[in-house]
């Protein structure tokens, strides 16, 4: 067991990750096919039988590695391509992406290399893509501090609820 993220399918439940449930030893990298992947890789499930109705695309923001039913899509040498760019452009076309996927054999869903190449990626400027993330960054800052405050109104109704009940209002 080691300290190094090795992301799975049952890992991509968040649009941003910074850990896995599982580990690995970073001698993998030397002793088998592990890649190292850098931060801020956006990964994608291409096999399992979540692809039935579901097509998870998560932005990795730590080094990590992946096990075999994800794929981790980095831009060509030369081409930007935010991560939050790609994972958004990914994410608004999920049905369509979800009807390339097929079934192998034994039953399992997958979306094999060719089906990868028939999804088309918008490539507006990096100045363009940056302000989307910045626009992103945004809003999720903005849905963290709606979230932190709908638990605080939460605790705030159970306490009096909590007193009501015992006649103390």
């Amino acid at each position: 067991m080691g300290h190094l993220p090795w992301f799975s399918p049952k890992d991509l439940k968040q649009a941003d990750l910074f850990d896995s449930e599982e580990h690995v030893n970073e001698a993998v990298l030397t002793e088998t096919n592990l890649k190292l992947l850098p931060p801020n890789t956006v990964a994608i499930v291409v096999r399992g039988m979540i692809l039935a109705h579901t097509f998870p695309v998560s932005v990795i923001h730590v080094p990590t590695t992946i096990n075999q039913d994800l794929k981790a899509l980095l831009p060509k040498n030369g081409v930007e391509l935010e991560p939050q760019f790609l994972a958004h452009c990914l994410r608004v076309q999920s049905r369509a992406i979800l009807a390339l996927v097929s079934e192998a054999a034994h039953g399992t869903k997958r979306l094999d290399a060719e089906a990868l190449a028939k999804i088309p990626i918008l490539l507006p400027s990096g100045e363009s893509q940056r302000e989307f993330s910045r626009r992103v960054a945004g809003a999720e800052r903005f849905k963290i501090a709606q979230r932190c405050s709908l638990r605080q109104l939460d605790l705030l109704f159970a306490s009096l609820q909590h007193r009501a009940f015992q006649g103390r209002l």
